[in-house]
């Protein structure tokens, strides 16, 4: 299944979005300008982090602008089916939203099967390898855990990584002046500030590990933000140096995206979107600021975010 998905989701495609990432950005930075005018405070993950992932996902799957709002709510609305203990009521909430997302995921793509379009729903419902396709059910699960993961990781990501970065005056000059790839900052807002803080996994075949023999079946959390944090792995893991990425040899890539046949697929799209808005929020608004003393943080399942970050633009 894997496999015929990533014949869909390819790098052609995601470099192609590139354009519209920035247009994006830029007109969602113009809509911003009369607060930085008036000095008003903005919710920076609300107002952008948030948006412009959920327009390029949007973009990329074929979902009309007219759903995009309806489909974000209700992915948010299916996060708690992803945490580990759940209240019964919380989880049933999450169940009813997991199918109404189906039910109007399942009307897009019998649209796009009749009237195909140049999209990620209409590759994936074309896709085929040694005479297999993919199933009604396969592409549901597919079109919604896309839709989900393509807007809420990468907005957390951004908003995250941008509590820490506008604090660091020095950063923000060597980004300006060029000294310092943007790469290499969205390297170290996934290591320092990840997203996910764990994922799920189901051992096929029993292995030991530090010591404790685990079953074939026996669920695993894998904790991708304390490996993220592994002083064995990472000098100075606790300091937000984006430098690090930058001098021979590199440390190990950040498990933010997971690792193996699990990679996260979306991970190029991911950080593309990082580099176009953090550079072009400095480029726009190179004085921006964090607002207040203290941000609010909540972890939902595996996911931890800002409730906001307020931002004075200018």
């Amino acid at each position: 299944m894997r496999s015929l998905v990533s014949s869909t989701f390819t790098p052609r495609r995601v470099t192609a979005l590139r354009p519209f990432m920035q247009r994006t950005a830029e007109n969602l930075l113009d809509g911003l300008a009369p607060m930085a005018a008036s000095g008003e405070a903005v919710d920076l993950q609300h107002r952008y982090a948030h948006q412009l992932p959920s327009l390029v996902i949007s973009e990329l799957l074929g979902v009309p602008p007219a759903d995009r709002d309806h489909l974000t709510a209700l992915a948010d609305a299916v996060t708690p089916l992803l945490g580990v203990q759940v209240d019964r009521a919380e989880r049933e909430r999450a169940i009813e939203a997991a199918e109404q997302m189906h039910r109007h995921l399942g009307a897009l793509l019998d649209q796009r099967q009749r009237e195909p379009a140049d999209d990620l729903l209409s590759a994936l419902l074309a896709a085929e390898q040694d005479g297999e396709r993919l199933q009604r059910v396969e592409l549901l699960s597919l079109a919604a855990t896309l839709y989900s993961a393509g807007h809420r990781t990468t907005r957390d990501l951004t908003a995250n990584g941008l509590s820490v970065l506008l604090g660091r005056d020095d950063l923000r000059a060597e980004l300006a002046a060029g000294t310092l790839p943007l790469s290499a900052v969205v390297s170290e807002m996934l290591r320092f500030e990840t997203p996910t803080l764990y994922v799920a996994r189901v051992p096929s075949a029993p292995f030991t590990v530090a010591g404790a023999e685990v079953g074939p079946g026996d669920p695993l959390l894998v904790y991708l933000g304390s490996a993220n944090r592994d002083g064995a792995t990472y000098e100075r893991p606790d300091e937000f140096d984006p430098h690090r990425w930058t001098i021979e040899p590199l440390p190990p890539t950040p498990l933010s995206f997971a690792f193996g046949a699990h990679y996260c697929l979306g991970a190029s799209l991911a950080r593309h979107e990082a580099e176009v808005m953090v550079g072009h929020l400095l480029d726009r608004y190179p004085e921006v600021r964090i607002a207040g003393d203290e941000l609010a943080w909540r972890q939902r399942g595996p996911f931890r975010s800002l409730d906001g970050l307020p931002v004075h633009l200018g």
